[in-house]
């Protein structure tokens, strides 16, 4: 690292979100990037005011309650999610403000069991909800910039973060039965404020070792809690019948994040012990 780095700057635009909040929580004296980020006199405004080195952003929209909401808001998912973006790194390069976004890995789609996980040098195979395609058209015309891109899925941790997975999971009856790479997010903000400080560019996938099903996992789950209500194994097809938009089932590799030096936590321990901190830190969960 450069001792030029020991002393960045760095700003995190998206604040309020689940990875965003991370982010500045664990920044020390973090700047926050405010307003619109596809409203360039906004993004010029907060740039030059508060000369960040670095420029994390974590905004955008994954839809709320759940991502079928971007099918129905087309227009508002892509300017938030490839056209803010794209103003934000070409502002940031015409700075000299080191640059990460983050992308996703919700763009492949595993079509068999035993398929090999996605390497991110892999095309894109899944277009099947406006969220993907939002998330991998911005990756592709990011890459023209030379900024880092780093993809999450399915992310968690031991909050009670309405966005963290086991807080969506436990409160599912049916659960998809297919194995998913997922993101432990104090790990994932970790590793990319380490390569932001090393000026690393290009996309990592930033995921778990191995993959588990969300079912097996809230099988698990319901032996902790009495109380739990029936947990349905239901396939990617069955799913995908029941919602708006399709869903992105895939396992996505870790050898170029490995190969950078950096030590990967195995999917199952890490998510049961996020689960059992989830747990004992908020009672209610015990009654869902």
């Amino acid at each position: 690292m450069s001792d030029d780095n020991r002393h960045d700057r760095i700003m995190v635009f998206g604040h309020r979100g689940y990875f965003g909040d991370q982010f500045y929580r664990s920044i020390d004296d973090c700047l926050i990037g405010f307003g619109d980020i596809s409203d360039v006199k906004n993004v010029v405004s907060e740039l030059d005011r508060k000369s960040p080195t670095v420029v994390i952003n974590c905004a955008g929209r994954c839809g709320y309650p759940t991502v079928d909401w971007c099918e129905h808001n087309i227009e508002e998912t892509y300017v938030s999610n490839v056209a803010g973006p794209l103003i934000l790194a070409q502002e940031c390069k015409r700075r000299g403000v080191f640059f990460v976004h983050l992308s996703s890995g919700c763009v492949y789609n595993n079509e068999t069991l035993s398929e090999t996980p996605f390497s991110e040098s892999d095309p894109p195979n899944f277009f099947g909800s406006v969220y993907s395609r939002s998330k991998l058209h911005c990756e592709h015309l990011l890459s023209e910039y030379g900024v880092l891109q780093l993809r999450a899925r399915m992310p968690f941790d031991s909050s009670s973060h309405p966005r963290n997975l086991l807080v969506k999971l436990l409160r599912y009856t049916n659960v998809v039965d297919s194995k998913n790479s997922m993101t432990y997010v104090p790990e994932f903000v970790e590793i990319a404020l380490d390569l932001a400080r090393n000026r690393e560019t290009g996309v990592y996938n930033l995921v778990c070792r191995g993959a588990i099903s969300p079912y097996e996992l809230m099988v698990i789950a319901k032996k902790m809690i009495i109380h739990k209500k029936e947990v349905i194994p239901v396939s990617s097809d069955e799913l995908d019948s029941m919602l708006v938009a399709k869903r992105s089932n895939c396992t996505l590799s870790t050898n170029k994040i490995e190969s950078a030096g950096y030590d990967i936590s195995e999917i199952r321990p890490t998510i049961l012990f996020a689960l059992e901190n989830l747990l004992l830190e908020n009672d209610h969960f015990a009654k869902v």
